[in-house]
């Protein structure tokens, strides 16, 4: 059978006619699909007579064989319930976490020394490594600022004119101290030469006093003439005159042999100010020569390099740290504990706390008990209750022992219960609630 055959012919078309093609076949299909039987729901059927009609209804009541479609998965469901599986399981192993699996928990902290320059300079040279160990006052590195070995340079000519004028000065004041020198020796052995003089002349006046005082006494007896009397008193009074005379030149020598004297020492007091010019400049270079010297930077206590936050050939600012030191033996776990349970911690007391997410737990003991409760740290806010207070707790590692690695600073530290039993957990927890 070909494949136009189940198409029926038209009415009114005889079998001799020749079969129409394929299209038209498919076009009097389509007309012939059944359609309202009143006209009421389709136009174009109004105007058709009552067999047409008929026929179109009896067609359109026929019933259109369609295949069955396949049943579909429930996906939404499925999906659904595993998110509400999963969101379950979370909250489940949430509350586990906050309740009944630990009972504390914390950070490591350390003490962190920061290195720097002392002024700003260009990193010569770095000596150590990222997670080295260093010992007290071993080099680190070298910071070399030119500025500063300019200073020392123009410091150093200062120096050198600052001494070459004082030799000049003291040269000339060596010339003048030796002619005053001279000036002053003269005048010494003038004075010592004038005084002697003068004892001379003043032994001569108490004798002629004396020679006049006994002729007086004779010629009350008339035994000296007067003419020999008036003779002596004249001479007594020239020598007596003589006599002034001299210890007033002595005098006026004296005082300026005392002014020489004091001459000579102005003299010296003239070189104090270059001298003090030199040491000045000397203690200046020391204290440059200081500065440069804090260029090697030491490490000041022992310790581990943990961080190197400059290169070699780099600006290093004094603002800005170039290493990070960690000093040995300040690693320490820090615990915040509830109020209602910081009576069960004590100095001494041994920790096994777990460093997620190493397996392993860390042995430690307590070392120290904070003074007051402090508010939750943000990091640790969501196992504990909003604006509760807890106590810190500081724990080190055990002498000896290699939880000292575990322990990194900035890392999460927790304390589990020491109790296995979930219900024996939940029971002791609705105590301590109530």
């Amino acid at each position: 059978m070909s494949q136009l055959e189940h198409f029926k012919k038209p009415p009114g078309v005889s079998a001799d006619e020749p079969s129409p093609g394929y299209g038209a076949a498919l076009l009097e299909a389509v007309r012939r699909q059944p359609k309202a039987a009143t006209g009421f729901g389709n136009p174009s059927a109004r105007g058709e007579s009552g067999p047409v009609r008929a026929a179109r209804a009896s067609s359109a009541q026929a019933p259109v064989t369609r295949p069955t479609p396949m049943p579909k998965r429930p996906k939404g469901r499925l999906l659904i319930g595993t998110f509400l599986a999963l969101v379950v399981g979370f909250g489940a192993l949430t509350v586990w976490n906050s309740l009944f699996r630990y009972q504390a928990y914390g950070g490591v902290t350390g003490r962190v020394v920061e290195l720097s320059a002392p002024w700003g300079g260009v990193l010569q040279t770095i000596h150590v490594r990222e997670g080295e160990a260093v010992r007290q006052d071993q080099l680190l590195a070298t910071v070399v600022n030119p500025e500063l070995d300019r200073q020392v340079d123009a410091k150093r000519d200062e120096l050198r004119i600052a001494q070459a004028t004082l030799d000049a000065q003291v040269s000339e004041l060596r010339l003048q101290s030796q002619l005053r020198d001279d000036n002053q020796h003269r005048a010494v052995a003038e004075y010592y030469e004038l005084w002697g003089q003068l004892l001379q002349e003043q032994s001569t006046l108490a004798d002629m006093v004396a020679k006049l005082q006994r002729s007086e006494n004779l010629s009350q007896q008339a035994l000296v003439p007067v003419q020999k009397l008036e003779e002596l008193r004249h001479d007594e009074a020239g020598q007596r005159s003589k006599v002034e005379k001299l210890s007033e030149a002595v005098r006026k020598l004296g005082a300026i042999v005392e002014q020489s004297e004091a001459r000579t020492e102005e003299l010296h007091s003239q070189l104090k100010p270059f001298a003090l010019r030199i040491e000045s400049i000397q203690n200046e270079i020391i204290r440059l020569r200081e500065s440069v010297s804090l260029g090697a930077i030491r490490a000041p206590v022992n310790g581990r390099v943990i961080k190197v936050h400059r290169f070699t050939g780099e600006y290093s600012d004094p603002e800005f740290p170039i290493f990070d030191v960690l000093v040995d033996g300040s690693v320490e776990a820090v615990l915040y504990v509830s109020q209602k349970d910081a009576g069960r911690f004590y100095e001494g007391k041994l920790l096994e706390l777990e460093v997620p997410p190493a397996a392993v737990r860390a042995k430690c003991v307590v070392v120290r008990i904070a003074d007051r409760y402090e508010p939750v740290p943000k990091n640790i806010e969501i196992h504990y209750r909003r604006d509760e207070k807890l106590l810190p707790i500081y724990a080190r590692p055990l002498e000896g022992s290699n939880d000292t690695a575990a322990l990194r600073l900035g890392g999460e530290v927790r304390l589990p219960y020491s109790v296995s039993n979930p219900l024996k957990i939940l029971n002791e927890f609705k105590a301590q609630s109530q």
